[in-house]
């Protein structure tokens, strides 16, 4: 295949599979032991859905959604 027709290819099936790896859904075991949370983006987690203005209303809606958050502290075993 002559190079011209090559590269194009190439870009054509990585952004196919940038695709798939973006929108498919998934489903790991290091997620399971999350607490619930509006479902993140890739890399950016939920940056984008924290408002600029009034953050505090994304946060109150979230926390009348999922719950409140909570925290816990490692106990360190001597």
């Amino acid at each position: 295949m002559p190079w011209p027709l090559l590269v194009p290819l190439i870009a054509l099936i990585t952004a196919i599979l940038l695709l798939f790896l973006l929108l498919a859904p998934r489903h790991s075991s290091s997620s399971s032991h999350l607490p619930p949370g509006p479902p993140p983006f890739p890399l950016i987690g939920n940056a984008l859905q924290i408002p600029a203005e009034h953050p505090e209303d994304a946060f109150a809606e979230w926390a009348a959604k999922y719950g409140l958050p909570s925290t816990s502290v490692p106990r360190l075993q001597s």
